[in-house]
């Protein structure tokens, strides 16, 4: 019979999914997104996620201002703060970090005008007129195969709407985006031109303990430490390993990566043993070797398959069957999982950056713009 953690059932779980357009809102809303302005773009958040309550050290808080007075007594909004996360730390971390990916966005935005306004004024000309010279011959005309590609990766959310009932909104969806970006463009390469900037706001950081038997890749004095929760049955979880290889490609010992295990065991009945499993070929150094070949069959996670796993790496199979079979990893498993309740993380793969927390199989290009952050505030 399969073990089950005796706190699986307090996991919260879900698992990332796609919203779905309603067939009558689906043209008003794609036309919406192409009056989308750099002003409104304030309110367009960060594909960062948080959830859950720190360990120890908690995001910027509340200042000492008075916010009520009780029996006499102060109650102050730091205190509030520290109340609010006590009664919902999953609400009051996605708020810390929503109001953090607003503001960068303000900063981006003054920034931009700025740059923008410096050099109108240098050509002799206003902003708009300057957006008006530079930004045409920066935009490629949408084709038909631009169409096409857009339609098929946006198809699930048409709801059976054909090509030729869509076309003109997602020409004009696909214009504007692109006329966005040129303007992003633009003013990434004033700001790589100009001096007296720099961004001096912090994120929300959570202090993240790593245990002692955690799995890493990297040196422990690198720079930056990644500290992932996953789950070997995770689709989203193997999405990501790709990413985390090219990370490391990428940014060689200047990253650490710890792997943790959260098996949401609910929706992955599998999961739990299947890191048990991964501890076991860690008793015995190949960890590594094992994790990537459970990503790679995420199919073949029952018992005997793990076992198999383990034969056809060239493990010690005695040993290897005797610690599954016989849970000598299972105090460890909890032990990461129990971590991770207490973070608050409720889906799978979780990261933390420098205790910066990212959710879900984002792109390489998310993770490569946090390390190169913080690099650049280390020096």
């Amino acid at each position: 019979m399969r073990r089950r953690s005796p706190n699986a059932d307090l996991v919260p779980h879900r698992q990332p999914g796609h919203d779905r357009w309603s067939p009558e809102s689906w043209e008003s809303s794609l036309i919406g997104m192409t009056r989308w302005t750099q002003t409104s773009s304030i309110v367009a958040l960060a594909a960062v996620v948080l959830a859950g309550p720190a360990c120890a050290q908690t995001p910027q808080a509340g200042s000492n201002e008075a916010a009520a007075t009780i029996g006499g007594r102060t109650v102050t909004v730091a205190e509030l703060d520290r109340k609010w996360q006590e009664l919902d730390a999953a609400s009051y971390m996605k708020s810390a970090q929503e109001r953090y990916d607003i503001r960068r966005r303000v900063i981006d935005v003054m920034i931009g005008e700025h740059l923008l306004g410096e050099e109108a004024t240098a050509r002799g000309m206003t902003t708009e007129e300057l957006l008006a010279a530079e930004l045409p011959g920066r935009v490629q005309p949408v084709s038909e195969a631009d169409l096409e590609t857009a339609y098929d990766r946006m198809r699930s959310q048409m709801n059976g709407a054909p090509l030729d009932q869509v076309r003109l909104p997602l020409t004009q969806f696909l214009t504007q985006q692109r006329r966005d970006q040129a303007r992003e463009a633009f003013v990434a390469e004033l700001r790589a031109k100009a001096g007296g900037i720099e961004v001096l706001l912090d994120p929300p950081r959570y202090r993240v303990e790593s245990a002692a038997h955690d799995p890493v890749r990297g040196p422990a004095n690198a720079p930056v430490e990644i500290v992932e929760f996953s789950d070997f049955q995770c689709p989203f979880c193997a999405r990501v390993v790709p990413t985390l290889a090219r990370l490391r490609d990428t940014f060689g010992d200047q990253i650490k990566i710890v792997f943790r295990d959260f098996p949401l065991t609910s929706i992955h009945p599998e999961a739990f043993q299947a890191a048990e499993a991964a501890e076991c070929a860690r008793e015995q150094g190949r960890f590594w070797e094992y994790h990537d070949r459970l990503f790679d069959n995420q199919r073949a996670l029952a018992t005997a398959d793990l076992k198999r796993h383990a034969g056809e790496l060239g493990l010690d199979t005695a040993a290897f069957g005797a610690c599954l079979d016989g849970g000598q990893t299972r105090a460890r498993v909890d032990e990461d999982l129990q971590a991770g309740q207490a973070l608050g993380i409720s889906a799978t793969p979780a990261f933390f950056i420098n205790g910066r927390f990212v959710s879900g199989a984002q792109p390489y290009e998310l993770f490569e713009a946090i390390i190169k952050d913080e690099l650049a505030r280390r020096r």
